[in-house]
């Protein structure tokens, strides 16, 4: 994990194996903490491109749970979502919708609907639905994501330092500057442009908010609709 944090991913890979290797040796294979090492490891092959062997991995972490937990279960979960990001970037948007809508229906009850989580499985089922063209469901899941990251930011904006309101930009600024002005453009029903209206007001608030030098973001991001 601390290669991938600090981007060294091909040492996170090759870390990534021998830590598999270890718990194979102390658990063996069925074993709960030896599917958490295998989503693991499909994060580092994504980070390298190896979308087919992040497939396998993760693939493999979920045998392994639906073998060991009835149920809901957090690596269940954390498996569909990768899978549905790993299909996405392979561009089988289809099965990125199909994983996706599996792992929200799970992290919406491990959590609850305004979890970061879930609302971060959300933004994806955004993008899968315009990929797909099901643009009733993205107009729903674009408005549930609008309104689960404005409860966020009034729940926990006050008591975050200046540093965390930055990093909070930082996380979902291509929410507001490219991916939903994208999708209101190429879809401009009534309720999108609406929830895109919302967005960037909320938007403005944030970054006056986070003390952020308001002039240049605007002017380095190129939207002119801040």
């Amino acid at each position: 994990a601390y290669y991938c944090n600090v981007g060294e991913y091909e040492l996170a890979y090759k870390t990534g194996k021998q830590s598999l290797l270890i718990k194979e040796n102390v658990y063996g294979k069925s074993h709960p903490s030896y599917a958490v090492s295998l989503n693991n490891q499909a994060r580092y092959c994504e980070y390298l491109g190896k979308y087919d062997e992040a497939i396998a991995y993760s693939k493999e972490a979920l045998f392994i749970a639906n073998q060991s937990f009835d149920g809901i279960n957090h690596t269940k979960a954390r498996s569909l979502s990768h899978l549905a990001g790993f299909y996405a970037h392979k561009g089988d948007y289809e099965k990125a919708f199909e994983y996706a809508l599996q792992s929200s229906s799970m992290f919406c009850k491990i959590y609850d609907k305004t979890h970061a989580a879930y609302t971060g499985v959300l933004r994806d089922l955004v993008r899968y639905s315009f990929k797909t063209t099901r643009y009733s469901d993205m107009e729903i899941y674009a408005q549930e994501t609008e309104n689960n990251i404005s409860d966020i930011v009034f729940r926990t904006f006050a008591y975050l330092t200046t540093q965390e309101r930055a990093q909070f930009w930082n996380y979902y600024n291509q929410w507001f500057q490219q991916e939903l002005p994208l999708f209101a453009y190429y879809y401009a029903s009534e309720s999108l442009v609406s929830t895109l209206y919302d967005a960037t007001l909320l938007s403005k608030g944030i970054l006056l908010s986070s003390e952020i030098e308001f002039a240049r973001l605007i002017k380095e991001s190129g939207n002119a609709m801040l």
